[in-house]
């Protein structure tokens, strides 16, 4: 193909992947005579419906806390191909939220003098201990485990892999039977931030040891209960016919991924009743006093000068206004809460959609717009993110079309003739065979390696499948080209002698 024709065709698919993505950066703007927290709350109502079509999600709730209003709002079904309505009893899962409950409860052992938040978390297990190397974890605290700076490995557990019956939790720390990696430090402790799902393990088997007790069953009792949260635990359970069932990106239902008992990183399952009596005591500054923490503890908890990452909590600041709170999404969920202590409001999203992290940011920029007059600073991040997604979707298969488009008119015309009967040197042929069989195999193993159930998982919990599917067709379709390109040539030309 000449270049000149190939940039152009490259030049129109840069064209529609950029249209694509410029509709990606569109906005839901807050209207002007939305000012107080009913007509606010019965904006994000109406709001819902075209933010769940937009983003392929099933089922949503959300609420609002601001001054002495209250409020869920649920819209859509349990599954996008059927289900019942989805209420605020109906459960989700809330994947990384989970992590602001463990903490909860390690900040109340601390409450109770059971441990101390600076004290070497070696002190404290009793069923496991990190190796010696290659990193000495014998110092290592408790506060550098809750805010992710022990440099402990293992980011997330994701809802992947296939937990077997009778699992505990030092199984999975030392990664025995579901396929994952054991909780190793791979860093100094202190060195810096590292998220990690396998430091909340660590915390889950240091509240049973110190416990004495079951994890999950710990928290129940000393912090959803005494919270009023009466239908949350770290698991699902037997089944209700509420529950909503988890989908992708592209609102097709997934596959329950449990995370057996890889219970403190992400495996809380809540209801929007009990996640709105979260909200509302965090909002208020009541959680502390209700979990028996003495002042002091509470200050701390919520102390703006902890970095972008407290104890168990994300730290949001937006011209001058302290958010706290997590965001969570895993295998068909997503879900987060925000508040702020100071001024008294806060509110949460639960969506049975990997999509709802986009809604989310959508939520999370008209919240606190309406809140505060600011924009939350990680909208703008997740909307050039979105946009990004959504020209590698279309562009890629966009330039495979327009390859196979103008092969295509080429063989209409004659052009382009098959390999075997065109003449030359059966090495150039063979070679040329050889290149097309190359190109197919790459094409499958892409198939094989990017689209089966192992690494699938991986891909759900973001915006990976829909798109992916999209730029695995674009691959394919200019594989193709190159396989046709191998197999069809220019037809030779015989030169006719001179006159004499």
């Amino acid at each position: 193909m000449r270049k000149s024709r190939f940039f152009l065709l490259l030049a129109i698919a840069l064209g529609i992947g950029m249209a694509f993505a410029l509709r990606e950066l569109r906005e839901t703007p807050l209207p002007r005579n939305v000012d107080t927290p009913s007509e606010f709350a019965s904006f994000l109502e109406t709001s819902l419906p075209a933010w769940m079509e937009r983003y392929r999600v099933p089922a949503v709730c959300t609420g609002l806390v601001a001054g002495d209003l209250e409020r869920v709002v649920c819209a859509g079904t349990t599954r996008s191909d059927g289900g019942v309505a989805i209420g605020s009893q109906s459960r989700f899962g809330v994947a990384s939220v989970s992590k602001a409950f463990t903490a909860l409860a390690v900040l109340t052992l601390a409450a109770h003098g059971a441990i101390a938040l600076d004290d070497p978390a070696e002190r404290h297990l009793r069923s496991w201990h990190f190796p010696r190397k290659p990193f000495d974890g014998s110092a290592l605290t408790i506060r550098q485990l809750l805010t992710h700076t022990a440099g402990v490995g293992v980011a997330s557990y994701g809802g992947a892999g296939s937990p077997r019956a009778g699992e505990t939790t030092r199984d999975v720390l030392d990664g025995r039977g579901s396929g994952r990696a054991p909780v190793r430090l791979v860093a100094a402790p202190g060195s810096g931030f590292r998220y990690s799902g396998g430091g909340y393990m660590v915390l889950q088997q240091l509240v049973e040891d110190v416990a004495g007790r079951p994890f999950e069953q710990f928290v129940i009792d000393n912090v959803f209960q005494p919270l009023g949260m009466r239908d949350s635990s770290f698991s699902w359970g037997a089944a209700r016919d509420g529950d909503s069932a988890g989908h992708d990106v592209a609102g097709q239902p997934l596959p329950a991924h449990p995370y057996g008992a890889a219970m403190a990183p992400g495996a809380m399952v809540t209801t929007a009743d009990d996640l709105l009596r979260f909200t509302a005591a965090f909002a208020r500054g009541q959680v502390g006093a209700r979990l028996g923490w003495p002042e002091g503890l509470w200050r701390q908890y919520v102390a703006a000068d902890q970095g972008h990452y407290g104890l168990g909590l994300t730290l949001t600041e937006a011209n001058g206004h302290l958010l706290l709170g997590h965001s969570g999404t895993t295998m068909g969920y997503n879900a987060g809460f925000n508040a702020s202590p100071a001024e008294g409001f806060g509110w949460f999203v639960l969506e049975n959609g990997n999509g709802g992290g986009f809604l989310n940011s959508e939520l999370n920029r008209l919240a606190l717009q309406w809140k505060t007059g600011a924009v939350d600073p990680r909208h703008r991040a997740m909307k050039v993110f979105c946009a990004a997604v959504a020209f590698l979707g279309t562009t890629l298969p966009a330039l495979g079309v327009l390859l196979l488009a103008s092969f295509g008119l080429r063989l209409a015309f004659g052009q382009r003739r098959w390999l075997w009967t065109s003449g030359g040197a059966p090495l150039a042929k063979g070679l040329r065979g050889v290149l097309a069989v190359l190109l197919a195999g790459a094409g499958a193993l892409w198939l094989a390696v990017f689209h089966t159930e192992a690494f699938y998982p991986a891909l759900t919990t973001a915006w990976m499948p829909y798109t992916f599917r999209f730029a695995t067709l674009g691959v394919l379709l200019i594989a193709l080209r190159g396989i046709l390109a191998c197999l069809f040539v220019r037809p030779r030309t015989v030169t006719e002698p001179a006159a004499v």
